[in-house]
């Protein structure tokens, strides 16, 4: 798999909108040093995060904070993605909440799932995306569904680094086998670690 995140020079700055430094994705050792500053999954011009300035992304963050039920059989833990989704592509990492008290709630699993997709560059896009993930999976956070959405940069000692087949985007599309055909041998070259296609032509 192979994604970008972009991080600011801080961590726990609610007020800071500038993430100028730019971080591929490629292993849980690269991930894990870029999630412990704030970042964002998205491009956006001047490094100022905002709708607005928003220019591509390949992964889209989602909440999971399990405030949707103070029933600890109703929780979804982090190994609970691949047995709901064990096709796709996604990275599961703890929350600066996790098992902690947290607005009026009791301790209890929190955390971020990065689904990876193709590159999107139309933060209308972007939102929904994260509409249609969260119609099909209510439990993700109704308030992050912000195309600007920023994440606290947390020391993420437990990572879920899951391979999958096919992109979220696929997943809701209704598919199961992923094709490609390309011309291109670098853009195959990225399709392939990204996508991982049953079926790949190059031409």
């Amino acid at each position: 798999m192979k994604f970008t995140l972009y991080t600011a020079d801080c961590r726990g700055n609610r007020k800071n909108a500038v993430y100028p430094n730019k971080c591929i994705i490629e292993d849980e050792e690269s991930f894990a040093e870029a999630v412990t500053y704030d970042h964002v999954c998205a491009k956006y011009r001047r490094s100022h995060r905002g709708n607005d300035d928003f220019e591509y992304a390949d992964c889209t963050p989602m909440d999971n904070d399990n405030d949707h039920s103070d029933n600890p059989e109703d929780w979804v833990y982090p190994e609970d993605y691949g047995k709901m989704m064990p096709d796709v592509a996604y990275v599961v990492a703890p929350s600066r909440h996790n098992m902690k008290e947290k607005d009026g709630k009791s301790a209890r699993p929190r955390h971020h799932v990065y689904f990876l997709h193709d590159r999107i560059d139309s933060y209308r896009q972007y939102r929904a995306l994260k509409d249609a993930i969260i119609e099909k999976y209510p439990f993700f956070d109704d308030n992050a569904r912000d195309a600007a959405r920023f994440i606290f940069g947390n020391p993420a000692e437990e990572i879920i680094w899951h391979e999958g087949d096919i992109t979220m985007g696929y997943k809701l599309a209704g598919y199961d086998v992923v094709g490609n055909c390309e011309i291109d041998p670098d853009m195959m070259k990225v399709y392939k670690q990204n996508n991982h296609p049953k079926h790949s032509y190059l031409m």
